[in-house]
């Protein structure tokens, strides 16, 4: 709405709808104007690429699988469609590393007997800003961003239980984490309920 200094008020979009303290406010029904911004929480699947991920920690070699991701994002458009935003979240995937076994049982004792060796999952962290454009088509948005960030991974811990040469157990970890740099691409489908409630889809390879 324009207000001008008389006290008259145009409607661009919208009509009036007073609250009880007597504010004008628009009608959260009226879907002829829909803000871009929006604040979300995306739970979903994190799949690794080609089925196969691993690091120089885990001698090169492993089996990373499907597990989750749950990340926030924040985005605001400002120019002609052109926004930016930021999202930030935490990925695991469970991890089968017979190569990564092998090398942990090299570093044990040579007299080690009952040798019996656990990998844990991959665990990661990163903080990513981007940004991209966004379209309308009635009550559906759709936007798309490029991001770049950093990542911080906790890579899959070794658990190895074994007998030293007295006889006695033993329980060790081995655990190695790093940061690195991260980039990928986004896209998001969101539809209205209301102006201010949406259901969101999202899509990103990283």
């Amino acid at each position: 709405r324009i207000e001008y200094d008389n006290g008259d008020v145009d409607y661009v979009s919208g009509s009036p709808n007073k609250t009880k303290n007597g504010k004008i406010r628009k009608d959260q029904k009226d879907f002829t104007y829909l803000s871009p911004h929006y604040i979300s929480l995306n739970v979903g699947p994190s799949i690794p690429f080609g089925y196969f991920a691993y690091s120089s920690y885990s001698a090169n070699q492993g089996n990373a699988y499907t597990g989750f991701n749950v990340n926030f994002d924040a985005t605001g458009f400002l120019y002609r469609g052109f926004g930016i935003g930021i999202i930030g979240g935490y990925s695991y995937s469970p991890f089968q590393g017979t190569q990564h076994s092998t090398l942990v049982t090299s570093y044990l004792p040579p007299t080690s007997t009952g040798i019996n060796i656990t990998c844990g999952g991959w665990n990661n962290a990163y903080l990513m800003v981007g940004g991209g454009y966004f379209s309308q088509i009635g009550r559906f948005m759709l936007d798309y961003k490029v991001n770049v960030g950093a990542i911080f991974s906790y890579f899959p811990t070794a658990n190895a239980i074994y007998t030293d040469s007295a006889g006695v157990g033993q329980n060790s970890n081995f655990t190695s984490n790093a940061i690195g740099f991260i980039y990928g691409i986004q896209g998001n489908i969101r539809y209205f309920l209301t102006r201010k409630i949406q259901l969101k889809g999202s899509i990103a390879m990283m």
